[in-house]
């Protein structure tokens, strides 16, 4: 058995897992994350289907009907934007989380493109894509 010189700094363990976590929650820590944490801003949503049509609503609290971009390609709705941050004098505490955002929703073959309409009140976008006619059965006949 051999004998081994104890480390003090094996001691003063809790002191410096105190420091640890006192240095990391910091402001300044964080100073600088704001822009990397905007990047996962993501709107919730819901899609909710008709007899004629599908309807896509999306919460964008604070977000201006400019900002907004829709577009429908290859029956693919792309809804993309960004909320801006508003600065009004020293700021304290902001737990709003800004940046750019963007979503897709794949819809059924049955969508028609061309019909596509958008609403935006109060925070709040619905978008109605209207569901294509079915394609009916034809009987071919062999000659």
């Amino acid at each position: 058995m051999s004998i081994q010189k104890y480390n003090r700094d094996f001691f003063n363990l809790p002191s410096h897992i105190d420091g640890f976590f006192d240095n990391f929650f910091s402001p300044s820590t964080f100073r600088g994350l704001e822009k990397n944490f905007s990047d996962f801003l993501s709107p919730t949503s819901s899609i909710s289907e008709q007899d004629k049509s599908y309807t896509i609503h999306m919460d964008l609290p604070g977000v201006k009907k400019d900002d907004i971009n829709i577009e429908m390609k290859d029956g693919t709705l792309l809804i993309s934007g960004e909320r801006k941050e508003e600065t009004k004098g020293n700021t304290v505490m902001n737990e709003v989380r800004y940046g750019k955002f963007q979503r897709s929703f794949k819809l059924p073959h049955l969508s028609d493109n061309s019909k596509v309409s958008a609403e935006f009140r109060d925070g709040q976008l619905n978008i109605v894509v209207e569901k294509a006619e079915k394609e009916q059965s034809k009987i071919i006949p062999v000659n």
